[in-house]
């Protein structure tokens, strides 16, 4: 029931939650990252932290979030179907790097695990990579900790399930 806590804390006040649509385009019921970005900046949110969960578009959206960075504190990609993008994630990477320094990264061990031979099949596996802005952001080293961190990676593999990614 923690858990369940600190998630509801995320969306009580002084934060904000704005469930939107984002696309490419304004149609009805979809907002572009630079409206919903300036209409949450004239609600006074001046501390954005996007997270982009959005099956497969988040390659499409990455450049409208690149040219707003410096409305946005910090975000975390879910990046899916690397397997068969990995040109537009590695071309997407690049463009985030340039505003935004990557702090963590997670990968989803579990995802269809079963049955995948190689390892060009597991790049079909989300991963969920967090960014701080880099405006934000100390020079960057090596971290000394060990992994997985206690309290923050949890592992996404079934109980009774055996692998490695």
């Amino acid at each position: 029931m923690t858990y369940y806590s600190d998630f509801c804390a995320t969306f009580a006040p002084p934060n904000k939650f704005f469930r939107e649509t984002i696309g490419m385009t304004s149609i009805k019921g979809h907002s572009t990252v630079s409206e919903c970005l300036s209409r949450m900046q004239r609600k006074g949110c001046h501390q954005i932290f996007l997270k982009c969960d959005i099956e497969g578009a988040e390659y499409e959206i990455i450049p409208d979030i690149c040219k707003n960075s410096e409305g946005i504190t910090g975000l975390i990609v879910e990046f899916h179907d690397i397997g068969s993008n990995i040109k537009k994630f590695q071309d997407r990477l690049t463009e985030l790097k340039n505003s935004f320094v990557a702090v963590h990264y997670h990968i989803n061990n579990f995802y269809e695990y079963h049955g995948m031979k190689d390892l060009h099949e597991r790049l079909f596996a989300p991963i969920e990579v967090s960014f701080i802005n880099r405006s934000l952001a100390r020079s960057p080293r090596p971290s000394i900790k060990s992994y997985p961190v206690f309290g923050l990676d949890w592992p996404n593999i079934a109980p009774g399930a055996k692998g490695e990614f």
